[in-house]
C-alpha cells in the first residue's frame, strides 16, 4: 500500500498495525522520541523489534483487525489437546476428529483472509501463503503459539514442530476430562506389561504421524486452492489482454486499408492533376498560335489600307 512517509507511531504496538515498508522508519521515529522524552530503556526495547516479512505481516493483520480470532486460535488449540491427550489414553470417540476438522477449517478461514490482505497490500499470496498457513498451524495445534499469535505482533512466521512435540508431550499428563477417561486410567495401572506399553507407544507415534500428515495436507491445500484461484485471475486477464490485442488488429487493419484507400485516391487526384496540366499547356500554346495567327492577319490588312 503506497504511502507519502511513515504514519507516526505513539506506541510499539502501533508499528504492526503499519504497512511493512514504513515500519522501520516508523520504528526509529518512535525510539528518537522515547530517548527525546529520557525513556532510554523503552527506546531499546523498540530499537530491537524487527520488521515483520511479508507473511508475518498478513498474520498479523488478520488477528489485529479482529480479535476474536485470537480468542479462536487458543480455544482450538485448547480443543485439540484436550482431544489428543483422550486419545492416547485409550478412549475411543470422535473427539479428536471432530476436533481436527475444526481446526482445519479455521486453518483454511484465516489463510483466505491472509490472502485477501495481501493481495489488497499489492503483494503476491502464493509467495507467501506456506508461511501464513504453517503459522496458523502451529497456533492451532498449540495454545502457548496460540498466545503469541493471538498478540498480532509477529516479526517472522512460526513452523510447528516436526514430530509436534508440545502436543505429544501431553501424552504422558493423567487426562482428567471424563469418567472414561478415568477408568482407562484405572484399568491400566502398574501391571502393565512390556507389550501395553509398546502398544500405547506405538498409538502415540501414530497419532503424532497423523497430526504432522495432517498439518501439511491442510497447507498443501491451502496452497492449491490459491494457486487455482491465482491461475483463474490471469487466465481472465489473459484472455482480456487477448481481446485487447485482437480489437488493436481489427483497428490497425481498418487504418491500414483506410491509408491504402486515400493513397489511390491520392495517385488518381495527382494523375487528374498532371493531365489538368497538359491540357492547359495545349491550350496555351493552342492560344499563343491563334493570337500570332490573329497578328499576321491585322498586318496583312494593313498592308491593303
Amino acid at each position: 500500500m503506497p504511502s507519502d512517509g511513515p504514519t507516526p507511531a505513539t506506541t510499539s504496538d502501533d508499528l504492526f498495525d503499519l504497512p511493512v515498508g514504513e515500519f522501520v522508519k516508523a520504528r526509529d521515529a518512535l525510539v528518537r522520541r522515547r530517548k527525546a522524552d529520557g525513556a532510554k530503556e523503552e527506546a531499546a526495547t523498540v530499537k530491537a523489534l524487527r520488521r515483520p516479512t511479508m507473511a508475518a505481516w498478513a498474520v498479523n493483520q488478520v488477528v489485529r483487525s479482529n480479535p476474536e480470532v485470537g480468542d479462536r486460535l487458543v480455544t482450538t488449540a485448547a480443543d485439540i489437546q484436550r482431544a489428543q491427550r483422550r486419545a492416547l489414553s485409550g478412549v475411543r470417540d470422535d473427539r479428536l476428529r471432530e476436533a481436527s476438522v475444526a481446526r482445519r477449517r479455521l486453518v483454511e478461514e484465516l489463510v483466505d483472509q491472509a490472502a485477501e490482505i495481501l493481495a489488497a497490500s499489492g503483494a503476491t499470496p502464493a509467495a507467501h501463503l506456506d508461511d501464513v498457513g504453517q503459522t496458523f498451524e502451529a497456533a492451532t495445534t498449540d495454545p502457548d503459539v496460540a498466545a503469541r499469535v493471538a498478540q498480532g505482533r509477529l516479526s517472522a512466521p512460526i513452523h510447528p514442530s516436526t514430530d509436534f512435540t508440545a502436543v505429544a508431550g501431553l501424552a504422558t499428563v493423567a487426562p482428567t476430562d471424563s469418567a472414561a477417561t478415568e477408568q482407562a486410567d484405572a484399568g491400566a495401572g502398574d501391571q502393565a506389561d512390556d507389550a501395553d506399553e509398546e502398544v500405547a507407544r506405538q498409538r502415540r507415534a501414530a497419532i503424532r504421524a497423523l497430526q504432522v500428515a495432517q498439518g501439511r495436507a491442510d497447507a498443501s491445500r491451502a496452497r492449491a486452492e490459491t494457486a487455482r484461484e491465482d491461475a483463474a485471475r490471469l487466465e481472465d486477464k489473459a484472455a482480456r489482454a487477448m481481446r485487447t490485442v485482437e480489437r488493436a488488429r481489427t483497428r490497425a487493419a481498418e487504418a491500414a486499408a483506410a491509408a491504402e484507400r486515400a493513397a489511390t485516391a491520392a495517385r488518381d487526384l495527382a494523375a487528374q492533376a498532371d493531365a489538368a496540366v497538359a491540357t492547359a499547356a495545349d491550350a496555351a500554346a493552342a492560344a499563343d498560335a491563334d493570337a500570332s495567327e490573329v497578328d499576321r492577319a491585322r498586318a496583312a490588312l494593313d498592308d491593303l489600307a
